[in-house]
């Protein structure tokens, strides 16, 4: 199911007070703990590179927790203790904060889906849908509910109804669940779940995020990826919520805030981009405003947002970053077809 956009500025702004808190004094106060990231599985590589990147001491950040994001969402609900939640769509991070179980919900970077299959399949853009369709093609997707991946397949069944009609049960009804949930496929040792649906020949084509496919397609040599078409796809809204107030749990969110703003590196598909190459991106200045897309913002500029420039100061980075996710998160809002789950 596709969420409704995110209309008010209030949840974007009271992080930006939380974080202003941090940046304003830079608060010395140790916790005991180390901050405790539980993050999407399509967050790995990134993520990793991003806590490496944030300027946190080593030992100030625990091994992020990686998983279907809606099962992580629902182990935080039932009394594992986590400081971040990020996740691949909005509705987790809001289902917390509904729950009072999270003190702020900001979207800090886009995805976007795409099929990885078999190459002798010849798929491109133009023949996508039809090849999906035939019978002897089989199709795996993620399961909805347990991971967005699965909620964004299920949408993008949606939009295949309007242009092939009866497209949406035919996908539904042969669509193989096999990610997102922990019965439903083992990997293969050492491999990838997304690898492990060709190594063990468990499907023809996997229909899932495109960031991190670089990495999937050297593990199983012989696949190709192929984006969909404008008409079919959807993007994929990630978001995180701040759920403690551990001082470097909101370094951390600030960081991650601040390469939404431009002048970091956090966006998700910015660096699947940079893996594969990309087609030009649309110039629609609500899409780029409002989901804060890194790449986007490099090469498009950020239309009604304050001029990409890093600020001089801790106080006047604090406001610039205030700014930012005011002006992103206001009453544009985000297209209804980012959020999933």
């Amino acid at each position: 199911m596709v969420t409704s956009y995110l209309r008010a500025p209030a949840s974007a702004l009271r992080l930006a007070a939380l974080l202003g808190s941090i940046t304003l004094t830079f608060a010395t106060e140790a916790w005991a703990a180390p901050v405790r990231v539980y993050a999407a599985g399509s967050l790995v590589a990134a993520l990793k590179d991003l806590i490496a990147a944030s300027g946190l001491p080593a030992e100030a950040v625990a091994a992020p927790t990686f998983g279907p994001a809606g099962l992580l969402r629902q182990r935080i609900e039932n009394g594992e203790q986590a400081d971040l939640y990020l996740s691949a769509d909005l509705t987790g991070p809001r289902l917390l904060a509904e729950a009072g179980k999270a003190k702020a919900v900001v979207p800090f970077a886009r995805n976007t889906l795409c099929v990885l299959a078999r190459a002798d399949l010849g798929l491109t853009p133009d023949n996508l849908l039809d090849r999906l369709l035939k019978p002897d093609l089989r199709l795996a997707t993620s399961t909805p509910g347990a991971d967005p991946g699965g909620d964004y397949a299920q949408a993008i069944f949606e939009r295949a109804e309007a242009v092939h009609p009866g497209s949406k049960a035919v996908l539904e009804k042969k669509a193989l669940k096999l990610l997102g949930s922990p019965n439903a496929m083992v990997p293969v040792a050492g491999r990838s779940p997304s690898a492990t649906v060709f190594l063990g020949n468990n499907a023809d084509a996997l229909l899932y995020y495109c960031s991190g496919q670089g990495g999937t397609m050297k593990e199983a040599p012989g696949l190709t990826l192929v984006r969909l078409p404008s008409n079919l796809s959807v993007p994929a809204t990630y978001a995180m919520a701040l759920i403690t107030e551990n001082p470097d749990a909101m370094r951390l969110a600030l960081f991650l805030a601040d390469g939404a703003c431009g002048w970091g590196s956090c966006s998700v598909v910015g660096m699947a981009r940079r893996q594969f190459g990309s087609g030009h991106p649309r110039k629609r200045g609500r899409e780029v405003a409002s989901v804060r897309d890194l790449d986007l913002n490099v090469r498009l500029g950020r239309p009604g947002l304050p001029r990409r420039r890093e600020p001089r100061s801790p106080n006047s980075r604090y406001r610039y970053i205030r700014r930012c996710i005011a002006a992103g998160s206001g009453g544009s809002g985000i297209d209804r077809r980012s959020g999933g789950g």
